[in-house]
């Protein structure tokens, strides 16, 4: 994913209180980017004003979980969730959580400097539900 982006993925659909979302990523490209999980409601909303105004803008509630993943780091988690419905978002952008790609050149850029530039980050991940642990 490109820099100053956000990667909604899901809705995941979580079919009883006593499950969990187990997430697995593995980055590479950035020094770090953030995983995020909201309700399928907030992440609608958030996921709107994302495709329909410019900028990245913020989640309009707090998320349930917000961590930083590292470069090259087997990262897990299980999140234990009530029944219901959830986004992970991955978050690649200067302005949502508490990690930024590096800043892109401010000069004028040929397009295959440009790519050069671009603080893109390959992200691996899977998302699972199952029995919490």
């Amino acid at each position: 994913m490109h820099g100053q982006q956000l990667d909604f993925l899901g809705p995941f659909h979580v079919r009883s209180d006593d499950q969990a979302l187990f997430i697995n990523l593995v980055i590479d490209g950035v020094p770090a980017v953030d995983a995020i999980v909201v309700t399928k409601d907030a992440g609608d909303a958030w996921l709107d004003r994302y495709v329909h105004a410019p900028g990245v803008p913020q989640p309009s509630q707090p998320p349930l979980s917000a961590e930083v993943v590292p470069i090259r780091a087997q990262w897990s988690k299980a999140l234990p969730v009530g029944e219901g419905y959830y986004y992970v978002v991955i978050d690649n952008s200067s302005t949502v959580g508490s990690v930024a790609p590096p800043s892109m050149p401010t000069i004028p850029l040929l397009p295959s400097a440009l790519a050069a530039a671009d603080p893109a980050a390959l992200v691996n991940v899977v998302v699972q539900v199952g029995d919490t642990p």
